[in-house]
């Protein structure tokens, strides 16, 4: 419906029967003016031209304004308002330029039959009026539940969009869920998802209430960035009607893309164990002496948010052939560690720079396209490395000198020439080779009654790893030792035939073998001894042999006999044959009692027959 000034006053006003009484009397007025002024020759020509036409168009989603005639300048301005069985639903300004504009206000009819009128006024560019018309007989309408649902994002407080953003690692993406019911019914909605947004952050929507038709409702949620690359995003919801009015309605949002810039990077970090220290891998200083072993741990961990693929590792100290470990052709992924291990034995050259000073070096490159690779150089660890100042310090008795050695390179086959001087006469020379700074060595003696003077004297020249001194330590004061005539007694056994050793465990023999003895009598006292009373009971008579007869034995010597048993039906019985000997020392006139002692009993077992 629309109105022209057409025909004068009269015609004018004769149009606009249709419009309320109200509306109609106000228009009525101000055309009668309008037209008044033209007549009397007092209106300005281009209020003469003017004409203006109101149409709208009534539908159960909208209500669309139509306007021409206006006067072909910018900002008419026009206020629109839109009421649904009198209830006002719209009402908004329009502004349009030029002599037309058209206006479509998006509405919602609930089902059923209702009364739907449009109104406008304006006010502009000189020109004033206003028009009010209704959809005849009214709009019936169905149950039309729709909706949308719309998924925005925002990085760094640079506003909320649907376009893809590019950020960091560790920046947070916010992103909004803008959830609205299009249809004309009300919808409670159910079964929101939104797989990528960070355990937790979910917040907003309606909860249980219905979304009322043209009403949005709001989802929150947020997600960290982690690797580089592509993190796309997708909401999805469902609308449930008022029963009776339509089905379920699911929704997806549109796909929202965030990008985390690639930063290739890593650290490396050296650490060091003395092996066999037990004190654990650490970063500080530790010390060590020549032929020591150093142990090392590179930890290469990927600080960055691509793939590095790890090359061209380098440690000069490492040994070589005792690399291992690293992430071979791999990939080592973001957060994620690779170690290596190598080992260096500490050499004279360590000793006299007196530090071993040590890193490592790694190249990590990512994908192509994510960055350039990067190399990297570890933390420097540090070993101190004193040179090796070997010591001796000796321990005296009668019957032992005790060497005990320290401050010798931590290396092994250390090699010293070991020399014992009694009375200045050289009793004892012997090398003796230990592993690592530290050993002890006793030498056995048997120093003759009386005082006497003992040194010890060690010399390291050749096969000491590298280190060269001597040293003479004398006992101070010189010893006096007590006569002290004592010997051991051993006694051993062999199956004659068998080709095995003499030995002191049990053997196994059988009814017609001969069991062959040893019985060894060693003189571990300093004074000279005659051996007599040799006993031992089951011998085969007649079958001891040997020893020293009516001569000494000196100290630190040793005699043996030998006898021998033919094992019988009644060893058999009893299962096993135990056999041990007895003998007496008797030191020189005026040095002693004599010394009688029994051997260790050895043992043959005799199998039952079955």
């Amino acid at each position: 419906m629309g109105l022209e000034r057409d025909g004068g006053i009269d015609g004018a006003c004769a149009g606009l029967r249709a419009r309320p009484a109200a509306g109609r009397r106000r228009l009525c007025a101000a055309l009668a003016l309008v037209i008044t002024l033209a007549l009397a020759g007092l209106a300005a020509p281009s209020a003469l031209a003017f004409r203006w036409h109101f149409h709208d168009v009534f539908t159960c989603k909208s209500v669309s304004f139509s306007w021409e005639g206006f006067e072909p300048v910018n900002n008419n301005v026009l206020h629109e308002k839109v009421k649904i069985d009198n209830v006002l639903v719209y009402s908004q300004p329009y502004v349009f330029n030029g002599s037309s504009g058209h206006n479509v206000v998006t509405i919602a009819v609930p089902p059923g039959l209702h009364h739907v009128s449009a109104y406008a006024e304006f006010n502009t560019n000189g020109v004033k009026g206003e028009s009010d018309q209704y959809a005849n007989g009214g709009i019936e309408c169905g149950a039309e539940p729709s909706l949308s649902i719309e998924k925005l994002q925002q990085l760094g407080g640079g506003g909320f969009t649907t376009e893809e953003v590019v950020g960091k690692t560790g920046q947070k993406v916010e992103y909004r869920i803008v959830v609205t019911n299009t249809g004309n019914v009300p919808l409670k909605l159910t079964g929101f998802t939104d797989e990528k947004c960070d355990p937790g952050t979910l917040k907003g929507g309606p909860g249980e209430a219905a979304v009322e038709p043209l009403r949005s409702t709001v989802y929150t949620c947020s997600h960290i960035l982690g690797a580089a690359g592509p993190y796309t995003n997708q909401a999805s919801v469902t609308g449930d009607p008022p029963e009776g009015d339509g089905s379920p309605l699911p929704a997806s949002s549109n796909t929202v893309v965030a990008n985390a810039a690639p930063e290739p990077a890593f650290t490396i970090e050296k650490l060091q164990e003395i092996a066999g220290s037990g004190g654990g891998y650490t970063k500080s200083e530790l010390a060590a002496n020549v032929g020591g072993t150093v142990k090392y741990e590179i930890v290469v961990k990927n600080t960055g948010n691509a793939p590095l693929t790890f090359g061209n590792f380098t440690d000069e100290k490492c040994d070589f052939g005792t690399l291992t470990g690293g992430p071979s052709e791999e990939s080592v992924e973001p957060g994620h560690t690779t170690t290596y291990f190598c080992t260096h034995a500490v050499s004279e050259a360590d000793a006299q720079a007196h530090t071993l000073a040590n890193s490592a070096t790694d190249t990590g490159t990512p994908p192509a396209g994510d960055g350039s690779p990067a190399t990297n150089t570890s933390n420097t660890v540090l070993v101190e490395v004193p040179k090796p100042k070997p010591h001796l310090k000796d321990t005296f008795t009668c019957n032992t000198i005790t060497f005990a050695f320290t401050g010798f390179p931590q290396r092994p086959n250390n090699t010293v020439t070991v020399k014992v001087k009694v009375d200045g006469v050289l009793v004892y020379e012997k090398q003796f080779v230990f592993n690592g700074p530290t050993a002890t060595d006793v030498v056995k003696l048997a120093i003759q009654p009386g005082h006497h003077g003992v040194s010890a004297y060690v010399e390291w020249v050749k096969g000491t790893n590298g280190v060269k001194g001597e040293s003479d330590v004398p006992a101070k004061g010189g010893i006096t030792c007590e006569v002290e005539p004592r010997f051991t007694l051993e006694k051993l056994q062999q199956i004659a035939g068998s080709g095995g050793p003499f030995t002191s465990g049990i053997l196994v023999g059988h009814v017609g073998e001969t069991v062959n003895y040893e019985i060894v009598a060693s003189n571990t006292g300093n004074v000279p001894l005659t051996f007599s009373n040799v006993t031992d009971e089951k011998c085969d008579a007649g079958t001891i042999t040997g020893g020293p007869g009516a001569n000494p034995v000196e100290p630190e010597h040793s005699t043996t006999w030998t006898c021998q048993h033919l094992l019988s039906e009644e060893d058999k019985t009893a299962g096993f044959y135990a056999n041990s000997a007895t003998v007496t020392g008797s030191p020189p006139e005026n040095s002693g009692s004599p010394v009688t002692n029994t051997s260790n009993t050895v043992v043959v077992e005799i199998p039952q027959a079955h």
